[in-house]
């Protein structure tokens, strides 16, 4: 890989993570990610610049999505309808400012608008989200605690929890007696096992879409193999799981 030793590699698995949770798929992410790699990389090495690196790369990043998004031909018009509950200024002002942490100052400078306006396209996707008919959703955690603040984010979206699993058998009997319209998982469930192997059991026979929440998504986003398409940092913020729950289920 040319970028194997630039200071963009390290970077490169988040930037996947969010290119994979704005479009709702996994590989057409790692795709849009591949081929604006040159214009990320310059990005982040650029010091004439009046930005900071990280935003550099998603005012990059950003533009490379929504041109995929957009494009008219069949390899993408599936993507436009799955992303379709949310137009692209609404999607990138609430993913920047939840699931990637930016300020909203800095998210406006990403997407090229003021503060103010980037508040505005804020309150307008979460208020979008919440439109979303109620699904059924799995919790995988053995921390009962985790577990129930996680529900209550669940039931206050207007979605119900169809189970609690707090083992891998209990996820693989509740997704059988049950299957969810998404799953949202930890990696490590104590002497239950492993969240992160109970998953790709049910996936090897259905596509339930997946958010892992987790204390070590570096786990998740190591560059190598199959990595998930939503992975939220524990502690979460509340906005970033219902932000991560919306998009999921809107694909």
């Amino acid at each position: 890989m040319p970028y194997s030793n630039h200071p963009l590699a390290p970077e490169l698995p988040f930037l996947r993570r969010y290119a994979r949770a704005a479009t709702g798929l996994r590989n057409v992410g790692d795709d849009i990610i591949a081929s604006a790699m040159p214009a990320l990389a310059h990005a982040t090495t650029d010091t004439n610049s009046p930005y900071p690196r990280r935003i550099r790369q998603f005012r990059v990043l950003v533009p490379a999505i929504d041109a995929v998004l957009t494009a008219e031909n069949s390899a993408t018009q599936g993507v436009g309808k799955n992303v379709a509950s949310l137009p692209p200024a609404l999607r990138h002002a609430l993913l920047l400012t939840t699931l990637e942490d930016f300020q909203p100052n800095e998210a406006a400078a990403i997407l090229d608008t003021s503060s103010d306006e980037l508040q505005q396209l804020v309150l307008a996707a979460q208020e979008a989200l919440q439109r979303l008919s109620s699904k059924k959703i799995l919790i995988i955690e053995d921390d009962d605690l985790m577990a129930a603040a996680i529900a209550d984010v669940v039931t206050k979206l207007g979605h119900t929890v169809s189970a609690h699993a707090r083992s891998e058998q209990e996820a693989l009997d509740a997704v059988a007696a049950m299957p969810p319209a998404l799953i949202l998982a930890d990696i490590h469930l104590g002497t239950g096992g492993s969240g992160l192997l109970a998953v790709q059991k049910i996936l090897s026979s259905s596509t339930i879409p997946v958010i892992f929440i987790t204390g070590h998504p570096e786990l998740l986003l190591t560059g190598q193999g199959t990595e998930p398409t939503f992975v939220i940092r524990k502690p979460y913020r509340v906005e970033a799981l219902q932000t991560a729950i919306g998009q999921a289920l809107s694909t």
